[in-house]
């Protein structure tokens, strides 16, 4: 495949320390730095698919010191230019007065090789439409299907081929929780609620409809509901990445409600 024809995209996946203060105002400080890495971030060309996680501490003043690859991709210069990416940015904007003295931040660079012309997640849907029309009674290919068009942004495709999933007979809440994804990128809030409560009421254990039932409360500022609800997700999944999501967000809802309470006296 030709440099012209391939477009290498980064994908940053930040994960603050322990120890850091997470607060709306350090939230939207890594968030902005992400956005700074990824709009800074020369792609090395004709790389195969790869990945990196790099380490770094941001200073109070915004020095970033020391960086280290804590994971190889396994190609040099892959490494090297996401060093490179972050070195460049240093000094960042002064830490938020809420932080601590130095937070500490790891980022996987998730390389991914794209066909420019149609997209991964095109030529995705282009292969589960084929299995599809291969098994069109299949619940699983069926969700596959509408997994895809999810992803490719077909939202009302998406509905329908989930729907279908669902009427097939496909064993699993996994499509009820895909399509409550789908109406909530489409505003329909209120509809992806509902499925999501049935699904937990119906499967306790199920760690992905807490998530997205936390994240639609969490948007809408319903605090104390999405506290709930990520506490039910830590209780379920007590460690790892979904729960350090949930024990952030937690701290946010807290922080959102004692201000609501001070704001009322």
């Amino acid at each position: 495949m030709s440099a012209a024809s391939v477009l290498l995209a980064v994908l940053l996946q930040p994960a603050l320390s322990d120890g850091a203060l997470d607060s709306p105002a350090l939230e939207t400080y890594v968030s902005n730095l992400k956005r700074r890495i990824i709009e800074s971030w020369q792609p090395p060309a004709e790389r195969k698919a790869a990945s990196c996680l790099v380490s770094f501490t941001v200073s109070r003043d915004g020095t970033i010191a020391p960086i280290e690859v804590t994971a190889s991709s396994g190609d040099p210069t892959i490494d090297a230019s996401a060093v490179r990416t972050i070195q460049s940015l240093s000094p960042a904007k002064p830490l938020p007065p809420q932080a601590p003295p130095a937070v500490t931040i790891d980022l996987r660079f998730q390389y991914l090789a794209v066909d420019q012309q149609r997209g991964e997640p095109e030529l995705a849907v282009e292969r589960k439409e084929q299995l599809v029309r291969e098994k069109p009674q299949d619940p699983k290919a069926a969700f596959e299907y509408g997994r895809a068009l999810r992803f490719a942004g077909h939202l009302d495709q998406a509905a329908a081929e989930l729907n279908r999933a669902i009427a097939l007979g496909f064993t699993g809440v996994e499509p009820e929780v895909e399509l409550a994804a789908v109406y909530k990128k489409q505003g329909k809030t209120d509809e992806a609620e509902q499925i999501l409560r049935q699904t937990i009421s119906s499967h306790p254990e199920f760690t992905a409809a807490y998530r997205l039932l936390g994240d639609i409360l969490y948007e809408q500022r319903r605090w104390q509901e999405a506290e709930s609800t990520y506490k039910e997700l830590l209780r379920v999944q007590p460690t790892g990445p979904l729960s350090d999501l949930a024990s952030a967000r937690i701290q946010v809802c807290r922080q959102q409600q004692e201000g609501l309470s001070e704001a009322e006296e």
